[in-house]
Formats: structure tokens, C-alpha cells, sequence
């Protein structure tokens, strides 16, 4: 069935009720105080930093992150890209931090890397796992023809709350669709006024029948049961033979129940890498503890690379 505007958010709160079978430890973990209502929410775990705007604290902000904002200089598309995310997070009334700024820096960097991708406008993307819509709403704004949001139930509720808020309702109920089978993907998919096409994870699957020419992960694969995250793999390498994957995860995580997952233990196959090192501007964070900034406990890498290529 395809669902949209008002009937995506009711669909995903009742099925918020419900254990989702694609959802790791970590992820049980992190959810089990979920609560969503009218657009309040808590509970929603480690999906990047929410706070509403506040000039004092946006500013504080913009002085700590000029060492990353630095970084962007050699991606010729970051100027226009960071732009664009003052904007949407203006319209949705939260701080420009540090977890905006680092999607910023990573479309930016695909853009720089991947320059043989279909124009913009006929290009398709993917984002598996996004935190408030972030990335999918930054690919909306340049002009993506298609973009597939994938991520856990609970999450995915409040990335289409976002969606929402950046939209407007017109836009939203015209633009943004949820589906369950490949017979309403297909029909989503044929639609030119179709932008955004959301996905549970537990229908994941669902992705190797969207030709996607890029797929994005940023800092969640990390936290994905491995029989997942070969699933999704698979579904990666028979959606296009041409597709590239921007990866952004911990070299290891070790989760509450036990499992490791290790970035080189995903199946990698014989994909062409395109881009391999530890990630710039995941190398550290600050807040408000001296010395400001602070090392990760682990390690993060990210990686570009193309199936068939």
C-alpha cells in the first residue's frame, strides 16, 4: 500500500508500537523510552544533535566549528551545500551543529569523488539511515530526481516529522510516499511529482528494485546486526550495476549484546574504491567540557566506492 502526507506519520506511530525486526541491541536499547505525540518526541536516540535555534548557542556553535567548516574549502559544491542546510535548518527551527556540518562535508566530499554519476536531475539516490532527514533533505534541495529514505520505524518517524517541518503540508502530501510492496514502489517510482520515497527498514530489500546510482550511510551501519548489514550490501550490488556508496562508519563496535561489527568485515566484494581513509572531520567533537575538544573512543573511516565498476 502506498501511504502519504498525514497517513505516512499515522502508519509510522502505530507501527512504532511494535518490535521492529530489523532493529539491533543498540537500537533496542536506545529506543526503549521512545515517545512521539503531535510532533513532541524524546527517546529517539543517538541520531545527531537536536536543539531549537537560539542565537547565543548558534553562534557558540559557529566559533567551534570553524576548524571543519576549513575542511569544506577543497569540495567545490560546500559553500552552496552548507547554504542550503542554513537554510533547512532555519525553516526547521534547530541549531546548525556539528551533525549538520558533517553532512555538509560528506555530500560534498560525493560530489567532489563520484563526478561520473547521472546529472542531478536524473540521478537516484539513497539514504539508509538518516537523523532528522538531513541528508535526504539536502539532496532534496539540490535537485535529486529521486531520493529513498530508509531507516528503523521509530527513526523514520522522525525523519519524516522533519520532512514535514522543511516542506510545508502542501508539499509534503504531494511529495513524500511510503511503501510497503514492489508493486507500490514501482508506482512511485514512475512518478515525476514522486521526490521522496520512504522505507522501513524491515522492508529494505525493497531498495534492489530502485536502480539507485548512489547510496549513503553515515554512522549507523556501525550499529546494524551483520545479517543486516549483508542484506543490505546485497540489495546495494543488485540495484545497479554502476552504483557507488558513500560508507561513513566506526572501524569496530562492539553492540550491548555482544556482536562486533567491524567496517572491514562488510562484504565488500570486488568493488572499486574510489575514496578509503579515516574520516577528517569524524576525528574528534567538541562541546562544552575543556578542553572543547574531544577524541572519539574508536575510530571512523569512510569510504566511497562503485559495484561493477
Amino acid at each position: 500500500m502506498v501511504y502519504s502526507g498525514e497517513k505516512i506519520i499515522k502508519y509510522l506511530i502505530d507501527g512504532s508500537n511494535e518490535q521492529d525486526s530489523a532493529s539491533s541491541s543498540y537500537w533496542n536499547q536506545e529506543h526503549r523510552d521512545f515517545y512521539f505525540n503531535n510532533g513532541l518526541f524524546s527517546g529517539v536516540g543517538p541520531i545527531g544533535g537536536y536543539k531549537k535555534r537560539n542565537f547565543i548557542i548558534n553562534f557558540i556553535h559557529k566559533i567551534f566549528q570553524y576548524k571543519y567548516l576549513r575542511m569544506g574549502r577543497r569540495f567545490p559544491e560546500f559553500q552552496h551545500i552548507n547554504s542550503l542546510a542554513k537554510k533547512i535548518t532555519q525553516k526547521q527551527n534547530r541549531i546548525y551543529n556539528l551533525d549538520v556540518l558533517r553532512q555538509v562535508l560528506s555530500i560534498s566530499s560525493i560530489e567532489n569523488y563520484c563526478k561520473d554519476m547521472p546529472h542531478k536531475n536524473d540521478r537516484t539516490a539513497c539514504v539508509i539511515g538518516d537523523g532528522y532527514a538531513t541528508a535526504t533533505s539536502l539532496l532534496l534541495e539540490q535537485k535529486i530526481n529521486k531520493i529513498v529514505l530508509v531507516n528503523l520505524t521509530k527513526t523514520l518517524l522522525i525523519d519524516v516529522h522533519f520532512l514535514k517541518i522543511w516542506l510545508g503540508k502542501e508539499a509534503f502530501q504531494s511529495s513524500v510516499s511510503l511503501v510497503t510492496s514492489k508493486q507500490d514502489l514501482t508506482q512511485c517510482m514512475n512518478d515525476k511529482d514522486n521526490k521522496i520515497i520512504v522505507i522501513e527498514a524491515k522492508n529494505q530489500e525493497l531498495i534492489k528494485d530502485c536502480s539507485i546510482d548512489l547510496f549513503i550511510n553515515i554512522a549507523s551501519m556501525q550499529e546494524m546486526n551483520p545479517k543486516i548489514i549483508n542484506q543490505y550490501f546485497n540489495d546495494l550490488k543488485n540495484s545497479n550495476n554502476k552504483s557507488y556508496f558513500y560508507c561513513c562508519n566506526r572501524e569496530k563496535k562492539t553492540l550491548p549484546d555482544g556482536t562486533i561489527v567491524k567496517f572491514s568485515d562488510y562484504p565488500w566484494g570486488d568493488a572499486s574504491i574510489v575514496l578509503d581513509e579515516l574520516c577528517p572531520w569524524y576525528l574528534d567533537f567538541y562541546n562544552k567540557t575543556p578542553p572543547f575538544f574531544h577524541n572519539y573512543d574508536g575510530l571512523i573511516r569512510h569510504r566511497i566506492v562503485r559495484f561493477g565498476g
